[in-house]
């Protein structure tokens, strides 16, 4: 399988035979379209190719010779993984879920087209008394930013709903409908769980992506703040209501958003991010992340992170809103020094009476690969400062041993 790595690989695909001798039988050539391809799989007479097409995974079926084949028919709005196919046969298989699907394995067979669910993650969870919404919001340069949230059915526009707003908006990531028992939490709870697909991701292709890169990347932070604003303006919520969270270049997003808009929300909760963008590549292998935010070496992209960088841009005297800042000793991704260093920052610079706490894990990494337990003890640690800050009943639960 060979990809066409040139400026539109995002929307076009080539598929070759892997052996040289076997190219004369067929080449396949997926033509180009608006949704950004994200994956693909071949079986023995067609190319199924994942795109994300309106912020959600769709799967295409193809001749050999690139004749659109029509669709596999996904159960809702929702995000494909895992996907697979076998080359002497018509076989599919592929993880789907949604935020209020849990993982199901399904396999599709093209000789009898049907799509049949071979194992389902249990869930209790009801998922009938909930929605999914889907929204724009417009940034200030008019982009239309694309939100998912869910909440229960028939939940009041009263402006006082408690909302956890989540975004990333970096290194060509895709943020797709997925299914989270930490979401389901939150939304159990009252709550509006949302999602927010800021340029820097990938959901757009290569252009959404180049939009929220370098010098532009200031346009990431006015698309969720836009998005935050939103919240209170259509009636969902308010400032003392809304919380936002992310982890790594989300917690640089976090950092940006506590230091230019304190006032649009009343809680963060920020994890193993960057927040000193003079010296982030002083902290291997932080310098091969220049090709996406800049070297600071360079006076012009100086000048361009000086701008937004969190740590150097915390006010003095203000009442910034109640902050969690995570970390661990172990990151070999981002050095722990930009939460310790932005923490102490945040807390001599904050004159009002909200905390700021700051949290380092022991012998733990960036993320991938904790334990079970460490989750546990995360989320829980997470959700208790947050049902706190937000003023939300928190549930009688027995402690973690």
């Amino acid at each position: 399988l060979l990809p066409n790595l040139g400026p539109a690989h995002k929307r076009i695909v080539r598929v070759e035979p892997a052996h040289a001798s076997d190219r004369a039988r067929w080449q396949t050539v997926v033509a180009e379209s608006n949704a950004a391809i994200e994956d693909w799989a071949v079986t023995e007479d067609a190319v199924v190719v994942h795109r994300i097409d309106d912020v959600r995974s769709r799967l295409s079926l193809f001749s050999l010779d690139g004749r659109a084949l029509g669709e596999i028919e996904l159960p809702v709005r929702g995000s494909v993984e895992e996907l697979s196919a076998t080359p002497q046969g018509q076989s599919i298989t592929f993880v789907f879920s949604s935020y209020l699907e849990a993982p199901t394995l399904y396999t599709y067979d093209r000789a009898h087209p049907k799509l049949t669910r071979l194992y389902a993650v249990k869930s209790t969870f009801e998922a009938r008394a909930y929605e999914l919404v889907q929204s724009h919001v417009k940034s200030p340069d008019g982009t239309e930013i694309n939100v998912h949230y869910v909440m229960r059915r028939g939940l009041a526009h009263d402006g006082h709903n408690p909302v956890l707003l989540s975004g990333y908006g970096g290194f060509d990531v895709s943020i797709l409908p997925r299914f989270s028992r930490a979401a389901l939490y939150f939304i159990e709870r009252g709550g509006i769980y949302a999602e927010a697909n800021l340029r820097g991701g990938g959901e757009f292709g290569e252009d959404w992506h180049r939009a929220g890169m370098l010098a532009n990347k200031p346009r990431v932070f006015e698309d969720f703040e836009a998005v935050i604003r939103w919240f209170s303006q259509m009636g969902l919520s308010h400032p003392g209501r809304i919380a936002i969270t992310g982890g790594s270049n989300g917690g640089l997003l976090m950092g940006a958003m506590i230091s230019r808009a304190p006032d649009t929300f009343a809680a963060a909760v920020s994890y193993v991010g960057l927040y000193d963008m003079l010296r982030y590549p002083l902290f291997p292998p932080a310098a091969l992340w220049t090709s996406e935010y800049g070297d600071p070496s360079d006076p012009r992209a100086a000048r361009y992170l000086l701008g937004y960088s969190p740590y150097h841009n915390l006010p003095a005297g203000t009442a910034y809103p109640s902050v969690l800042i995570e970390t661990a000793d172990h990151d070999t991704r981002v050095a722990w020094a930009h939460s310790a260093k932005f923490a102490a920052r945040l807390q001599e610079q904050s004159q009002g009476p909200n905390p700021v706490y700051f949290y380092m894990e022991r012998a733990m990494g960036h993320g991938r690969g904790a334990a079970f337990s460490e989750l546990l003890r995360r989320y829980s640690r997470q959700y208790s400062f947050l049902l706190h800050a937000l003023g939300m009943d928190a549930p009688k639960v027995r402690p973690l041993e």
